[in-house]
């Protein structure tokens, strides 16, 4: 979502999985992003250790459930904010 979001603002960003690196990227443009920085710190390393699979993590229950709902507040955020 981020991504799409600095794509439809034309703003170019290198390849990265480190989701505090774009929301940063996304404040600049709307500094509302502000509200998704713990998010972003919280979230990172779901967005970046499956992909690599010898750090691979076990989230509990609770912590799946509230990554869940983060990540559905980057959603909600660049939803209001994109064009229909």
């Amino acid at each position: 979502m981020l991504k799409a979001f600095l794509v439809a603002n034309d703003v170019p960003f290198d390849k990265v999985h480190d989701l505090r690196v774009l929301v940063r990227a996304c404040r600049a443009i709307e500094p509302s992003f502000c509200d998704l920085d713990e998010a972003s710190r919280i979230l990172t390393p779901y967005a970046v250790r499956f992909r690599y699979p010898a750090e691979p993590i076990d989230p509990s229950l609770d912590e799946a459930n509230e990554a869940l709902s983060l990540a559905r507040s980057f959603v909600e955020k660049v939803e209001g904010l994109l064009p229909e």
